[in-house]
């Protein structure tokens, strides 16, 4: 029974990663970084990737399937279940999806930050997270027009990559150099000429962002912990100026606000609930 719920747990969690990476200026890695499951995804990829490298023996064990599995049959389902869904709520109800988003982000993060431990160089990882992010984020959008073979596996590289680094929006990327309505159009589809181009891409940009990241957290786990909480609250300014600022002055964004606190304060709850039991 306890393996039955640890499932249905670990893929819903799948279905809230790849939804929210449906979503310009929020990632999956961000999802997982705020429920504090952002390693535990990062080590049996890493270590799979490892393995393939150097044509080793895989061994299951190491790759935590009973998180791994489940979690990637969510993120499977959501992306092709709801991009639709990413779109219609994009289109219709931009400031209010971007106000309930952004208040979660704010929320989670917040929280998360009072549970660490804070060492003295604490201030100065968080803010260089929020400065490469607005920086970042300062690059024009749609500089690259043209799309051929080329741009999308870039476009795949470049996505995947910054998937991977909470803060760094994938999809956020894929706007900047102008895949971003091509790519969901093609999930949406299920254009699959252009998606196993884009997928050999992102296959290169996971080696390439999870193989360094790994080595970073064998002597910055901490730090770069709090790095990447900067890189997420240094996203959110560029989340807002997807529309313009005097349509979050309406009734139905406060709506939204309430109902983003109302269920960030549930969950938390629910998961100081869960770690005490344990």
């Amino acid at each position: 029974m306890n393996k039955i719920k640890l499932f249905v747990k670990n893929f819903f969690l799948g279905i809230l990663v790849g939804f929210s990476d449906l979503f310009p200026a929020i990632s999956g890695s961000t999802v997982l970084m705020i429920f504090g499951k952002y390693f535990d995804l990062l080590k049996p990829i890493n270590y799979l990737i490892n393995s393939i490298y150097k044509l080793k023996k895989i061994d299951h064990n190491n790759l935590n399937l009973q998180f791994t599995l489940p979690l990637i049959f969510g993120m499977i389902f959501s992306i092709f279940s709801f991009s639709r869904i990413a779109e219609y709520l994009f289109d219709f109800y931009k400031a209010e999806t971007i106000t309930f988003i952004s208040s979660f982000l704010i929320i989670f993060i917040s929280w998360n930050l009072k549970k660490i431990e804070k060492q003295k160089n604490f201030l100065i990882f968080f803010f260089s997270g929020i400065s490469i992010s607005t920086f970042i984020y300062l690059i024009p959008e749609n500089f690259i027009e043209n799309t051929n073979i080329f741009v999308v596996l870039i476009s795949g590289i470049l996505a995947m990559a910054f998937m991977i680094i909470p803060g760094i929006s994938g999809s956020l990327m894929l706007v900047v150099i102008g895949s971003y309505e091509k790519v969901i159009s093609a999930i949406s589809n299920f254009d699959f000429s252009f998606l196993i181009i884009f997928l050999l891409g992102g296959i290169a940009g996971l080696v390439i962002s999870v193989t360094l990241i790994s080595r970073i957290i064998n002597y910055f786990k901490t730090n770069l912990t709090i790095f990447f909480y900067g890189l997420i609250l240094g996203s959110i300014p560029k989340f807002f100026t997807q529309v313009p600022l005097n349509n979050y002055y309406s009734l139905n964004s406060l709506i939204y606000l309430f109902l983003a606190i109302l269920i960030c304060l549930t969950i938390i709850k629910i998961i100081e609930r869960y770690e005490k039991s344990l």
